[in-house]
């Protein structure tokens, strides 16, 4: 575990080797060292020893940097402070926020609106509701007398046909909407 120092005990030296004024490689350290990478790793991918960036890391302007980093960090992360964490995807709660004026608009449409308009708006609430409706049979019965059938019969042979014993002819066929 390194041995840290205060600032008081440190060396004329080490003092003066410090940073006074925030620069972009500070930043960079700072970014490194938030993000997890070790002292050495740091100074191989910045170029320095790791006596330069122990000074460095140890400075007073670069230890207020750190804490505001982590601050703000910890403020949108842990404190869900952050819009994308604690509200979720901002065009998801928008069509959310939506959702309840397209319901208020169905419910005027379904008390104030014509037959037609009533209808869609109740269908469309019912389905939407997972009470769809189901697909209609319809039955349809057509009875055709002998006179009619006589005639059919003609037009489909060109010529009388008779059809013995029936008066009546039914026809059944079930349909899907």
């Amino acid at each position: 575990m390194p041995k840290y120092v205060p600032q008081h005990m440190k060396s004329p030296n080490t003092i003066n080797l410090q940073p006074k004024r925030d620069s972009t490689r500070i930043q960079r350290i700072l970014a490194y060292d938030i993000s997890g990478y070790k002292k050495g790793r740091i100074a191989q991918l910045e170029g320095m020893t790791n006596t330069q960036v122990s000074i460095i890391v140890n400075s007073p302007l670069y230890k207020v940097q750190r804490d505001k980093q982590w601050a703000e960090l910890r403020a949108k992360v842990v404190d869900n402070e952050s819009d994308k964490i604690a509200a979720g995807d901002p065009i998801e709660q928008e069509i959310k926020d939506l959702a309840r004026t397209a319901i208020d608009v169905k419910k005027d449409l379904l008390v104030n609106g014509n037959a037609f308009v009533k209808n869609a708006a109740s269908s469309d609430i019912l389905d939407r509701a997972g009470y769809a409706k189901q697909p209609a049979k319809t039955k349809t019965i057509v009875e055709i007398d002998r006179k009619i059938s006589d005639r059919w019969d003609r037009v489909l042979s060109n010529g009388p046909n008779e059809i013995e014993g029936i008066s009546t002819l039914r026809i059944t066929q079930e349909m899907s909407e």
